[in-house]
């Protein structure tokens, strides 16, 4: 009994590592061996400060992180990035325009965070725009009041790109090729 027991896990670890090599196969053969390692060409917005760049080119992602100085509530570097991409036949996701920042409070400051989502012309990779302004809140700690807010200047920038696997990602409606 143990033995027909054991054949049983063997067999089934095997048939697992049989399925996950026949799907890593069809991936391939789907995006293409040249889109795995392929490195986008990412934009970065003119006048960036120290840009930090991150790559990981087996599972397609990269990330840059930088300060720019343009000051809340400018959308200039969505608009750059919007340009810059749009003109590569990436499209923007969702179609929503240019979006409006959206504050988020932690640690008791205020985040304003302006995103934006971009798809390439073949649907195999996304990008994701994220520009943050902090806005530091002093509280008085008897009364809880606002004593002061200090807008930090700038803006902190990250783009992050990674491939994805999108049903009706590509331009056609179709799926990626």
């Amino acid at each position: 009994m143990a033995s027909h027991f054991r054949r049983t896990i063997v067999l089934v670890a095997v048939g697992w590592v049989l399925f996950l090599v026949i799907v890593l196969a069809v991936v391939r053969v789907v995006r293409g061996p040249a889109a795995e390692q392929a490195d986008i060409e990412v934009p970065v917005f003119p006048h960036a400060g120290r840009v930090i760049e991150q790559r990981s080119p087996g599972i397609g992602f990269q990330s840059y992180e930088y300060r720019v100085d343009v000051d809340y509530p400018s959308v200039a570097v969505w608009d750059f990035y919007n340009e810059a991409l749009t003109r590569r036949g990436w499209r923007q996701r969702p179609q929503i325009g240019r979006p409006e920042w959206t504050t988020q409070r932690q640690d008791g400051n205020n985040y304003d965070i302006l995103a934006g989502q971009w798809i390439d012309p073949r649907g195999l990779h996304q990008l994701q725009l994220t520009a943050t302004s902090m806005e530091e809140v002093k509280r008085d700690p008897d009364s809880g009041q606002v004593i002061s807010r200090i807008r930090r200047p700038g803006l902190h920038v990250i783009a992050k790109v990674w491939a994805v696997v999108i049903p009706g990602g590509a331009p056609d409606g179709k799926s990626a090729p």
